[in-house]
């Protein structure tokens, strides 16, 4: 993964607005920076390779220290969460066989692991537990009941419930669970921590502040994009605190 200059990072924030879908947009970014795949390879990497990566490209832009707010599921009050981008890269090379297989009285699934396509595929408007079963279903490569093929919509929940969890111990990066104890009424709270999203809104934050900084610039001296994202983010703040910025 190589390092994004502004230019080249401004362009693939772009691309993902304009480009992407909602589901997609944050593989723009992740192109940019692994320029030997496109974005319809990156969506087919597993979530959890793709979310290693994705914690990789955060450290690589905006460094390792991540901080977030959450609220007390008790008493709604908003707690600070601070983690570290560099926890979340797995042990070894990320590289994970195409399918794995689960076994109990007799049912026999192959599956394969999730990936940003079939996450795209989700109806916002389902419930959370049809949507569970549905993407559950979805990675079912086959099943059978005593070595004769069933259908998938024959699986019965228990299986499901294993599938479930035997991916969660696959990937655990796929599932980032942050816990943490609340200030005020002492209370345990967790928190998913979701880096597409995470990352994809540091991004678009950050786009937006340096184009109004690039208008600014602009305005006051007369330089163009290129030369203005030219100057090291130190320097261009030294000129914007000049023209009062």
């Amino acid at each position: 993964m190589r390092s994004l200059s502004d230019m080249e990072l401004l362009g693939a924030w772009e691309r993902g607005h304009t480009e992407m879908a909602a589901a997609f947009n944050v593989l723009a970014i992740l192109a940019a920076a692994i320029p030997t795949h496109d974005v319809p390879e990156l969506a087919r990497l597993s979530v959890g390779r793709r979310d290693a990566l994705l914690f990789e490209l955060r450290e690589s832009i905006f460094g390792s220290h991540m901080r977030g707010i959450t609220r007390c599921a008790a008493c709604g009050h908003e707690l600070g969460i601070a983690v570290r981008a560099q926890d979340f890269r797995p042990a070894g090379d990320g590289r994970q066989p195409e399918r794995f297989t689960i076994s109990d009285a007799g049912y026999e699934l192959t599956f394969r692991l999730l990936n940003t396509l079939d996450l795209a595929e989700l109806d916002s408007r389902d419930v959370i537990e049809i949507a569970r079963t549905k993407l559950l279903r979805k990675v079912i490569l086959s099943a059978s009941l005593h070595e004769e093929a069933i259908a998938i919509m024959q699986v019965p929940d228990r299986l499901l419930t294993m599938l479930e969890e035997k991916m969660a111990e696959l990937e655990p990066e796929a599932d980032v669970e942050l816990a943490t104890v609340c200030d005020y009424c002492s209370s345990k709270t967790s928190a998913l921590l979701d880096i597409a999203t995470f990352l994809w809104t540091e991004v678009d934050r950050w786009a937006i502040r340096t184009l109004r900084e690039i208008h600014t610039l602009a305005e006051a001296y007369g330089w163009r994009e290129s030369d203005i994202l030219a100057i090291s983010p130190w320097r261009r703040r030294c000129y914007l605190e000049m023209v009062g910025a």
